[in-house]
């Protein structure tokens, strides 16, 4: 099975769509966690483009895709702005992934 998230959708209803992730995943949030707690939001929180994109294996790390070939991490991450794909990608590559 595979689950599928739109980015605007994310972004428009996020604790909606993390807690369909974790019905997914089989581990749904009980009430407690969900009310009392908090877990939801201190999920969203830690997992924002504002924390990921701040950790310092994201901003100076590499990956190693083989002996001769490495990326930096900070390239993973965009603006983090519904629509900002215009800025990185043709019409017509975009076209694919607004259908």
């Amino acid at each position: 099975m595979v689950l599928f998230f739109k980015y605007e959708d994310l972004k428009t209803n996020t604790s909606f769509h993390v807690k369909r992730l974790a019905e997914f995943m089989g581990f749904p949030f009980t009430p407690e966690e969900e009310n009392s707690q908090g877990a939801i939001d201190k999920i969203i929180e830690l997992c924002s483009l504002q924390t990921l994109s701040s950790l310092e294996v994201n901003r100076n790390g590499k990956q190693r895709q083989n002996s001769m070939f490495e990326i930096n991490n900070h390239l993973f991450f965009q603006k983090g702005k519904v629509g900002d794909w215009k800025s990185a990608m043709t019409p017509e590559m975009g076209h694919v992934w607004t259908v």
